[in-house]
């Protein structure tokens, strides 16, 4: 039996940690690139114009960095009949923080307080909703700490933003949560539960992102039950079946930061086997055909 790894992360560590995985559990993982996988779709259905077997599983790690025309392929093997996880439309809003946090205040789950920069936009807007400097600067698309940015001043605010702007970036101000200290934890949600949770820190004081892309570290941790309500309850409202959901402590307890839809699974050792487990009970369980 097969799982198609859908990526176009070449390198990443995380995909060769995930094929590692699976290929010790005796399935295959075939990393397929989006960019370069035709599909068809008319009278005779929809397919992929590829030499590789339809798999069993179709797991996308598709972060911010993946172009939208490489997530068609995720609704393609949807349209297919093949099983997905994730699915399109939850890919789709986790991509977005603007969309996120729209959810998520929906759904009643919290996150820092947050000013969407409209274009009549107030410093007296930002001190209301935000308080006093310093502040969080975030784009709407990113990931891996990417388009995240510190301002100490309202100079420097005005300068960020407005250079955003001008580059026709959507753009977010965010509360900043000094408790925090450049730590967070990361959650790992596997079907609506949280399987597992690391605490990570930042490499230096002068780092706020905790991202261990950026140098961070990370510890194994039992997480609160508060942070792990908050945690599956943001990934339920956002409909993922898989997730990294990312907290940070304020004064009023943990807010979520982030929902990823393609996780990293460096912060354990346990987080690519608690996926693993799921997937082999969606491999092994009732409605899958072998290919």
């Amino acid at each position: 039996m097969s799982v198609w790894l859908l990526s176009h992360l070449k390198d990443s560590p995380g995909n060769r940690i995930f094929s590692e995985e699976g290929e010790k559990r005796g399935c295959r993982v075939v990393a397929v690139d989006p960019a370069h996988l035709g599909w068809e779709c008319g009278k005779r259905g929809c397919g992929f114009l590829t030499s590789n077997p339809a798999p069993r599983i179709v797991f996308p790690r598709m972060g911010s960095s993946a172009s939208e025309s490489q997530l068609y392929a995720v609704l393609a093997a949807e349209c297919a009949g093949w099983e997905v996880v994730n699915r399109y439309a939850a890919l789709k809003v986790c991509r977005d923080k603007a969309q996120t946090y729209l959810r998520l205040q929906a759904a009643g789950v919290p996150f820092p307080d947050t000013l969407w920069v409209g274009g009549d936009w107030t410093w007296e807007q930002v001190l209301d909703q935000c308080g006093p400097p310093p502040h969080i600067v975030k784009l709407a698309t990113g990931t891996k700490g990417q388009g995240v940015l510190l301002s100490e001043s309202r100079r420097s605010l005005l300068s960020i933003v407005e250079t955003l702007r001008c580059l026709g970036a959507p753009v977010l101000v965010q509360r900043f949560l000094t408790v925090a200290s450049g730590r967070d934890t990361r959650l790992l949600v596997v079907g609506g539960k949280v399987r597992g949770a690391a605490t990570r820190q930042a490499q230096s004081p002068d780092e706020f992102r905790s991202n261990l892309h950026l140098g961070g570290s990370a510890k194994i941790i039992d997480p609160g039950p508060r942070q792990v309500k908050i945690a599956e309850d943001a990934v339920r409202c956002l409909g993922l079946e898989v997730a990294g959901v990312d907290l940070l402590d304020s004064e009023s307890g943990p807010v979520v930061v982030e929902v990823n839809g393609s996780p990293g699974l460096e912060a354990s050792p346990f987080f690519v086997k608690h996926l693993w487990d799921y997937l082999e009970v969606k491999l092994n369980g009732p409605g899958l055909t072998e290919s």
